[in-house]
């Protein structure tokens, strides 16, 4: 993780909110399943309320998966 800037509570905050909005969108035009309801450590193809970003460089996130199963708090790249 040294390329990536890990980021303070407000920018936490700002890029979940952004990434829920952005991918709730494209969900909708696409008729795409509601979001939650996989698993921890199952591919979703989408951005998951479950998934909170922690670090990010570029636009590219690095995520702690927050799913309740033996799985869960995963880091996803």
């Amino acid at each position: 993780m040294p390329a990536h800037e890990l980021f303070d509570l407000e920018r936490l905050v700002e890029e979940r909110q952004m990434e829920l909005e952005v991918w709730g969108e494209f969900d909708e035009e696409i008729g795409g399943a509601p979001a939650g309801g996989n698993s921890a450590g199952e591919t979703a193809f989408t951005d998951l309320p479950e998934f909170i970003p922690f670090a990010g460089l570029d636009g590219n996130l690095l995520f702690i998966d927050t799913h309740c199963n033996a799985v869960r708090s995963c880091r996803l790249p």
